[in-house]
């Protein structure tokens, strides 16, 4: 894990740099969509409450991606919330008893904001999130050919906060 960590530092500290433009593909996209889910998943231990399932855990250690059932997705925030990593965490029924249970985790470090979107079933998910984050947030995984960084319109505080929320409102496509 220390090597994927150094080598995403590198990734990360070009994307916390407001002066760069940066085009991830390929092997670079690779890494970056392991480090967030790799750290959505170790967030999860320093929580009272872990939303992920421990299949998800060993699914990740053997393939070294993200689960199929899981959407990544990227965004900037240029306010005052800072301090390190957050996150906010649900357990999201999605609604329908054929669909089980979402799970989902939001953090940022400094200026970059994650969130992965899981299933604990074995089919691939497919949902959107709300209109209101167009143009300010960028599908990751999966099958994502490039991300350009930084997006088009960056999140406020209040953002960052509305984007974890939407969490609970996420539905199927």
């Amino acid at each position: 894990m220390s090597d994927m960590e150094n080598q995403a530092s590198r990734i990360l500290k070009s994307m916390f740099d407001e002066k760069v433009t940066l085009s991830l593909s390929g092997d670079s996209l690779t890494l970056l969509s392991r480090w967030c889910m790799k750290t959505a998943l170790m967030i999860q231990f320093i929580r009272d409450v872990r939303a992920i399932p421990a299949s998800v855990y060993d699914q990740f250690f053997d393939a070294r991606t993200p689960p199929i059932n899981s959407l990544g997705f990227v965004a900037r925030h240029v306010g005052q919330i800072s301090n390190g990593a957050n996150s906010i965490l649900y357990g999201i029924n999605a609604g329908h008893p054929d669909h089980g249970q979402l799970y989902g985790v939001t953090f940022f470090v400094k200026n970059v904001v994650v969130q992965v979107i899981g299933a604990d079933f074995e089919r691939g998910l497919n949902i959107r999130l709300p209109d209101d984050f167009n143009g300010r947030v960028q599908a990751l995984w999966p099958n994502r050919r490039s991300v350009v960084w930084p997006p088009r319109a960056s999140l406020d505080d209040q953002g960052v906060l509305a984007f974890g929320r939407a969490l609970l409102d996420v539905r199927f496509a």
